[in-house]
């Protein structure tokens, strides 16, 4: 038996694959440019996902993968895979990824593996939800800042998906009335001033470049420039403040888990978040911020247990 998992993000591809224990046998991490993802085709989308059977050893153990996971910054209807609103990856939008992939994997490899599509801040959420069970079943909301800005509504240990599976949307929440116009076709949305795309754009527009490297390397090319960003960390966390405190305020859940990978070592960015936090959540709704900089983010991890948690589910459906 074995496993793949594949996190497809608008700036970044990461490919596993594990043994019927979940043991990792080989994986991979490339970054990509947001540019060249944007202008990936679709075909070149499943391409990319369909890689991980072409990792080193697996040729040995495609006849008996039984689940292929795959996360993404998209929202996600639950559990058909039909992708809705992707505007770091156009050519996902309105597609149904899971049919589409299991139709490959039928006419390329002759296998029919169960395949899981997930949103990527879904998957962080639930993460963290098993690896705290005392807490992971109280309500709340589980934000994740990569790329984009991700959230999660999770009540009783699941993600609350609402009408459409839109639900959690927190990045595209209204921060700035007639600001930058977002992928999603609105504008101001706190991912326009928050995440490491809104970073990638203000690297751009200092340094007079085209073109922007990976914002995990962006730090450190800043700081070899000699650029002082303190004051646009501190504004990207008030703005990420003001959006989790509007959630808390609309939602009342017990806490909020802010992760991913761009809190790692941002210790001016946690501040700002939690300073503008704590001045417009109302006192008496009592929710408190925790801030998850590891264990939320591993994508091979997230992936596993997206999978558990849906076996767990069709087990419970089955026996009821």
């Amino acid at each position: 038996m074995s496993v793949c998992v594949v996190h497809l993000g608008a700036s970044s591809t990461f490919l596993a694959i594990a043994d019927g224990d979940y043991r990792i046998v080989v994986r991979t991490l490339r970054y990509v440019p947001l540019y060249e993802r944007a202008r990936q085709t679709y075909a070149d989308l499943i391409d990319e996902v369909l890689s991980v059977l072409l990792l080193p050893g697996a040729a040995s153990v495609v006849d008996q993968l039984t689940a292929l996971v795959v996360t993404a910054p998209t929202p996600v209807a639950w559990p058909s895979g039909h992708v809705g609103l992707c505007p770091g990856m156009p050519a996902l939008q309105d597609r149904h990824l899971r049919r589409d992939i299991c139709e490959r994997l039928s006419q390329l490899h002759k296998i029919s593996p169960d395949v899981l599509i997930e949103n990527d801040a879904n998957a962080a959420a639930i993460l963290w939800a098993s690896r705290n069970p005392e807490q992971g079943r109280d309500p709340h909301v589980h934000c994740r800042l990569s790329t984009g800005v991700g959230g999660c509504i999770m009540v009783e240990g699941r993600p609350w998906r609402g009408h459409r599976s839109l639900a959690g949307e927190i990045g595209h929440m209204t921060v700035q009335p007639f600001g930058t116009l977002c992928g999603c076709g609105n504008r101001g949305c706190l991912e326009t001033v928050a995440g490491g795309k809104a970073l990638q754009g203000l690297y751009a527009e200092l340094l007079g470049k085209t073109q922007a490297p990976h914002f995990m390397t962006l730090l450190k090319d800043w700081h070899e420039h000699q650029i002082d960003i303190s004051r646009h960390l501190q504004a990207m966390g008030t703005y990420l403040g003001i959006g989790l405190a509007s959630a808390v305020n609309l939602m009342n859940p017990a806490f909020v888990v802010v992760s991913g990978p761009l809190l790692d070592q941002r210790s001016m960015l946690r501040d700002a978040i939690q300073t503008e936090f704590l001045q417009r959540v109302c006192a008496s709704l009592e929710c408190s911020l925790i801030f998850d900089e590891t264990s939320a983010d591993d994508p091979f991890e997230a992936g596993i247990e997206v999978l558990k948690h849906w076996r767990r589910e069709s087990m419970q459906r089955t026996v009821a």
